[in-house]
């Protein structure tokens, strides 16, 4: 017996805003807007647990703000963070994940080729998909990123991935018009799919 979860309903995210004004105490709400969590159960045993953040420009911004006050960050560092976070938001789609698996061995989202256990894909709902042009592994729990995700927690292995913004045919993976989008982590093991609502 194989059943998938996910998380409750989720409010739809908004793409493509343009700069926001954030207070350091909307971080929290920031962070469970562009994050969804999934997970997927075989013969009752839990085979994969995933967390995963869409880093989406308006997001990033919430958490410059955030990270300017809990760091004390003078001016200067918080510009040039701002201006950092922008610029990648702008190359491509990045996500944090945090993921559990039942087994240690398993959790190497990293791996490629014949060692590759997993397969990961950035897909909307118009049929569209890519794979990512990078997946870092980031390991258990991190002082730089422990904070600033709290579902990354003991028994985690983080990862930060990247995926291209443009298919192979040259279309936004990400643009106006779809209704959802999807990372997928598939292997033999599991699928388990993090989900967005897009509004129109």
């Amino acid at each position: 017996m194989t059943v998938t979860a996910v998380g409750c309903s989720q409010p739809k995210v908004v793409l493509g805003q343009g700069d926001r004004a954030y207070t350091a105490q909307s971080y929290k709400q920031a962070l469970t807007e562009w994050t969804r969590r999934g997970e997927m159960y075989k013969d009752f045993l839990s085979r994969v647990f995933a967390y995963g953040t869409y880093r989406d420009w308006s997001f990033r911004q919430a958490q410059v703000t955030y990270r300017a006050r809990t760091e004390r960050l003078p001016a200067l560092d918080v510009a040039r963070l701002r201006e950092q976070e922008r610029r990648e938001a702008q190359n491509g789609h990045h996500f944090f994940l945090a993921v559990h698996t039942h087994e240690w061995s398993w959790n190497h989202l990293e791996r490629q080729g014949d060692e590759a256990l997993w397969r990961l894909r950035l897909i909307n709902d118009q049929g569209d998909s890519v794979a990512p042009t990078q997946v870092q592994r980031i390991g258990l729990r991190n002082g730089r990123y422990t904070p600033l995700y709290p579902y990354y927690e003991d028994f985690y292995v983080g990862y930060l991935v990247h995926f291209p913004r443009l298919t192979e045919r040259g279309r936004e993976i990400l643009r106006k018009g779809i209704g959802e989008f999807t990372v997928r982590i598939s292997g033999p093991q599991a699928v388990v799919d993090l989900r967005w609502a897009v509004a129109p």
